[in-house]
């Protein structure tokens, strides 16, 4: 069991070491931990407070994971490592999280359903790409995925105030779908008479009360006002219905495309765990309130992989079910061939989860350009100008790794002459550099993904970012 949980750690660290930069969609929360760790009690050096975001995010994710990293953090900068290399702490802190709590997950599963089981249902993880992949992602449906693969294990174990009060933390202050996928957890625990409703009940309000009294202090120091960040979430998506501003996908999405994408080969697997579930009448009651919770979600315009992650488990554990019961019950004369194509699945995802990372590590130009930048330039009292194209695409304030530079990622320039107060741009809008190339020189460019050619097969990439620098200077 050990080996296995090592070796999905190992995986998960493997993801982050080829694709240590992040995009957009990971800021809050990854300039919320640099800010806990360089800048602590000083909180008008804070980025949100110049970049907010559209909704207000809760600390209490980001607070933890820098607690926890500040020891390393602290060892880094005094070994005179760059401060990049904090990023990758923090990151990595969040990656051995999700991975500890599927350990926790994985026990649980074994003492109901084997340790076969519990390899397995470790393996599905380490030969897929998405998961893995975003195990180690600052955003907060990775947050409550840890609190989630924890609620499941109290699930399994039939401990249901530990159950409640992971759900219950997970959906007040990190992702109010978790109020959707505790509800049909609960539904189904009340419809077969595990759970008493009104105690229940009691103890959700009891751990509302504590969460809240807990997190809204900090988050309302932070944000400079009283707020519950979640709540103004749910406000946003639901009374307000703006979620569908951010784009929209069929109502099939999630069942027909996310899901297959991410369980990839080992998609097969699943309705060999469905029929052995009905036969054996296990995991059924497991995996009704997962599709459940995806149904209901496909009701919501605005799709998005990580609004599912906390199903991902759960299906796993049913392909593994599956996988276990396929080679206990095949003959042993034809084992052999069954093992075979067990293990050939397993390699085919592994190699196709290879070919997407690599894909993948060709996507934070913006990231590149920043390092980038740092090796090329030496002065002092260099005003660096960041623009859209490249915050987007991995650069963060673990990046700035020179006190003596100024750092600006101003949105709203009018003037083009704004820019001729700048040293150094690091830009990816194409339709200005004949115009920048008047006063800036272009020091590198950097590629990134652009397409895959079909015939004969192959990654294209074309120039993403320019460093630019002010002739001037």
């Amino acid at each position: 069991g050990l080996t296995v949980d090592l070796l999905l750690t190992a995986v998960v660290l493997f993801h982050l070491w080829l694709c240590p930069y992040t995009k957009v969609e990971e800021s809050f929360n990854l300039q919320a931990t640099h800010d806990f760790l360089y800048h602590a009690g000083n909180i008008t050096q804070y980025d949100h407070h110049q970049f907010p975001g559209v909704v207000p995010r809760s600390f209490s994710g980001a607070f933890v994971v820098s607690t926890l990293a500040k020891p390393l953090q602290l060892l880094s900068d005094g070994l005179g490592m760059s401060k990049f290399f904090s990023q990758i702490i923090v990151r990595g802190i969040l990656g051995v999280a999700v991975v500890f709590s599927l350990r926790v997950l994985r026990k649980a599963i074994e003492e109901g359903l084997g340790k076969e089981v519990g390899t397995y249902f470790m393996l599905m993880f380490c030969v897929q790409f998405h998961l893995p992949f975003y195990f180690s992602r600052t955003l907060p449906n990775v947050f409550a995925l840890v609190l989630t693969n924890l609620a499941l294990a109290a699930w399994i174990q039939k401990k249901y105030s530990r159950l409640i009060g992971f759900l219950v933390f997970g959906a007040l202050i990190l992702r109010s779908e978790i109020f959707i996928f505790g509800g049909c957890i609960g539904l189904q625990l009340l419809i077969t008479k595990r759970i008493s409703f009104f105690h229940s009940l009691g103890l959700a309000l009891g751990f509302s009360f504590i969460f809240l009294a807990l997190t809204v202090p900090m988050d309302s120091f932070l944000w400079q006002r009283w707020l519950w960040p979640e709540a103004e979430v749910l406000h946003y998506n639901t009374v307000q219905n703006k979620s569908h501003n951010w784009g929209v996908s069929p109502f099939y999405w999630y069942f027909l495309i996310a899901i297959p994408k991410t369980l990839m080969a080992t998609s097969l697997f699943l309705p060999l765990g469905i029929y052995f579930g009905f036969v054996e009448k296990k995991l059924l009651n497991l995996l009704v309130p997962a599709v459940s919770f995806v149904f209901l979600y496909s009701f919501l315009p605005h799709k998005e992989l990580r609004f599912i992650f906390y199903v991902f488990p759960l299906l796993n554990l049913t392909s593994a079910f599956g996988v276990s019961r396929l080679l206990q019950n095949t003959p042993k004369s034809k084992k052999g061939f069954a093992k075979f194509v067990v293990y050939s699945i397993f390699g085919a995802s592994l190699i196709a989860s290879l070919g997407f990372l690599y894909i993948s590590s060709l996507n934070y130009p913006g990231g590149v350009a920043f390092h980038e930048l740092h090796n090329l330039e030496k002065r002092e009292n260099v005003n660096v100008h960041i623009d859209v194209h490249a915050a987007m695409t991995g650069v963060s304030r673990f990046g700035q790794l020179r006190d003596d530079w100024t750092y600006s990622k101003t949105e709203d320039i009018q003037d083009f002459s704004e820019y001729l107060q700048y040293s150094h741009l690091i830009h990816g809008n194409v339709t200005l550099l004949e115009e920048l190339a008047q006063n800036f020189e272009v020091l590198a460019v950097v590629e990134g993904y652009d397409r895959i050619q079909k015939f004969p097969p192959k990654v294209i990439v074309a120039p993403k970012i320019w460093i630019m620098k002010n002739k001037a200077f």
